[in-house]
């Protein structure tokens, strides 16, 4: 699953990953200290999305809940395989954003 998570983010984030690559190759480890996770409401599809360029992470589920579950399993794997120095326990802040219509 994981693997599959950091091609998506290879076809679609051409410019980071070349950034990645070329620090891999030259013996570099690129470290994160504050890691940042955004999360959105999909309304059609009624699933919390979370998203992280730095980790190629692209990851859904029905809750917050479930959703911070996925990721603390998640986001040790993806750091890594992606060869990003992290602190241990992996630490990271889940944003979320849910928008809604108010009627009077």
């Amino acid at each position: 699953m994981s693997m599959l998570l950091i091609l998506r983010r290879r076809r679609h984030s051409r410019r980071h990953a070349s950034v990645i690559d070329r620090a891999i190759a030259i013996g570099y480890v690129l470290s994160v200290d504050n890691l940042v996770i955004e999360a959105h409401y999909d309304e059609d599809a009624r699933v919390w999305v979370a998203v992280n360029d730095e980790l190629g992470l692209a990851t859904e589920a029905e809750t917050l809940d479930v959703l911070t579950y996925k990721l603390q399993e998640m986001v040790p794997e993806l750091a890594m395989l992606n060869d990003l120095q992290v602190s241990r326990p992996v630490r990271f802040t889940l944003r979320s954003v849910r928008r809604a219509t108010a009627f009077a």
